[in-house]
């Protein structure tokens, strides 16, 4: 047998240099004799069935729930799929089936279809407050109706979590099916700060700097000094809304390793797509410098929005937006000053605001709440949303690699219906896949562990001022892998991810390592009941960890993930 040692650093930025190093552990001479055989090798073609969650509507914005198998087309990358599978599926449905657990059955007018995606799918919804771009009185509002929607919908298989975000986001309830719980939470985190009124308070001031320039000669309204404090104010809004959108990426990376309907209910006043576009728009109609129109294409952050899409896409998870800051009439002055902004800048810097909740809720098969001040009636849509969709399941035969098709569904019969869906699928690669898993274990539960892997930890020493090197042991046994012939013994490559999270939500990447164990030939018989072992030893500040591991055997496909939760230094 051939042992290997490697050292790998995780998450440096996060965890204070967590480091990662695997190497071959033994006990006796037995323990030196590797996993064997008997498993099921998969062919290396892998045929599934991709499934697309599709929402109809008529043109008065109702469910539509009589259609066919053959209304639908499906289209993958302009190539016109087969529909293998199709189920439509009702609020009625989910609720019979998590009070009686039933097996859903096709209806007998329909083709037969194969089994898979025949029963709801769970739903796992992430509430996301984010306070640093709402008002506290906007906040409050929009929470307090959403109270009823969460009465009524937080039941199993629907899950919620809360998520805010102040400074940096905070998960303060964890998935739960308790709806009291949830109403707590959210009950609880009105008395929190609030962010908004501090930047809409410095733009308004600005606007009245500018338009105060024909009654006040001093050289605060200078062109220069105003359009460095437009600068000044742009650069604090793109940072906060870097922050923002990487604290949704992170959501996203965690309900990746999920299976079921997964969504974001992102509560805020709106992310500027292009961060004072409004201000230059007010700027060159005062001082008649249509410069300022070139300046403010420069900060352009569509990108980021993409990017966000992209990700969201990619781990199927659904936005649903909410405008806070409800109806508005443009160019209606504050009530802190003496002129009315600008009707042409206020409409743009408005729509500024909306036009990225559109966009991502849009791009993702979502919806977007806006230009209400009462959301109750809203949410009735994104209910039906959730659980009123046709499941329609095309063959998909995977390259193998990590790849983007585009997707297009059409309804030939009914052009008057709207079809909602997500625009793009992500085909992704086995390890990709084992990876988002090992990500999720960090944050919630995977019971997934066909291997029975094992993951031990061992007594944390010193190794600097503040670090700790906390040994952890991760074990299977000889027999949950697959082996080969070669040489004069037997092989089996297998694949451990590791990754790590400290209690203030510093989170390490996931770190990858193949790992190649051999066997000699007369010794596979009796081997079979060992444990192989692999010893990983991690660097990490003071406090609480969660640890997660996955182990992946790529000729059986088959895979297992192990979750600690552990103190460093530890005791005893």
């Amino acid at each position: 047998m051939s042992g290997w040692t490697r050292r790998m650093v995780v998450g440096a930025a996060l965890l204070g240099a967590v480091t990662v190093s695997l190497s071959a552990a033994v006990d006796d001479p037995q323990d030196q004799l590797q996993p064997v055989g008997g498993l099921a090798f998969r062919d290396e073609i892998e045929l599934t069935v991709m499934n697309l969650v599709v929402s109809v509507t008529d043109k008065n914005g109702d469910p539509v729930t009589n259609l066919t198998m053959d209304d639908f087309e499906v289209y993958q990358d302009g190539q016109l799929k087969p529909v293998t599978n199709f189920q439509v599926y009702t609020e009625d449905v989910f609720r019979q089936y998590s009070e009686s657990d039933p097996t859903l059955v096709p209806d007998p007018e329909m083709p037969p279809v194969e089994a898979s995606g025949l029963e709801p799918r769970p739903v796992y919804l992430v509430m996301y407050v984010d306070h640093y771009n709402l008002t506290p009185l906007d906040r409050n509002r929009v929470l307090s109706q959403m109270e009823r929607f969460i009465r009524e919908n937080v039941e199993p298989p629907v899950e919620m979590m809360v998520v805010s975000r102040l400074q940096t986001p905070k998960v303060i309830q964890d998935f739960t099916s308790d709806s009291t719980q949830v109403i707590e939470r959210l009950r609880s985190i009105r008395k929190n700060s609030a962010n908004r009124a501090s930047l809409e308070r410095d733009r308004a001031e600005l606007i009245q700097l500018m338009q105060s320039r024909e009654y006040n000669p001093s050289n605060l309204n200078d062109p220069m000094y105003v359009r460095s404090r437009i600068n000044n104010l742009i650069q604090e809004e793109k940072t906060s809304l870097q922050f923002s959108l990487g604290a949704l990426r992170e959501i996203i990376a965690m309900l990746s390793g999920l299976e079921g309907k997964k969504a974001i209910v992102y509560v805020s006043s709106g992310l500027a797509m292009v961060p004072g576009i409004d201000l230059y728009e007010t700027y060159a109609s005062t001082y008649g410098d249509d410069s300022a129109y070139a300046e403010a294409v420069t900060y352009d952050q569509s990108r980021l929005f993409e990017s966000l899409v992209s990700a969201a896409n990619a781990q199927d998870v659904t936005f649903y937006t909410i405008d806070a800051s409800g109806l508005r009439a443009a160019g209606v002055a504050n009530a802190e000053y003496t002129d009315s902004e600008n009707m042409r800048a206020a409409a743009i810097g408005r729509q500024n605001y909306l036009d990225s909740l559109r966009f991502i809720a849009d791009e993702t098969g979502g919806l977007a709440i806006i230009d209400t001040n009462d959301v109750r009636t809203r949410l009735d849509r994104v209910e039906q949303n959730l659980y009123t969709y046709y499941s329609i399941g095309y063959r998909l035969l995977q390259s193998g690699a990590d790849k983007v098709h585009d997707i297009k569904v059409r309804l030939p019969g009914y052009p008057d219906y709207e079809v909602r869906y997500r625009r793009h699928i992500f085909e992704k690669s086995l390890t990709t896949r084992v990876r988002e898993k090992v990500v999720s274990a960090l944050r919630l539960d995977v019971n997934d562990n066909p291997m029975d892997v094992q993951l031990t930890p061992g007594r944390a020493a010193p190794a600097s001022a503040d670090r700790w090197t906390l040994p952890l042991k991760v074990s299977f046994p000889v027999s949950s892998v697959a082996m080969v012939p070669e040489g004069d013994g037997y092989v089996s490559r297998l694949v451990l991810f590791v990754a790590a999270r400290d209690s203030e939500g510093g989170q390490s990447e996931v770190v990858q390592q193949n790992h190649e164990v051999r066997v000699p030939a007369d010794s596979i018989e009796r081997v079979q009941e060992h444990r192989f072992k692999i010893d990983v030893s991690l660097l990490m500040k003071e406090g609480s960890h969660t640890v997660s591991v996955g182990l992946l055997d790529p000729l059986t496909r088959q895979s297992s993930y192990r979750t600690i939760h552990t103190r460093v230094p530890t005791s005893g």
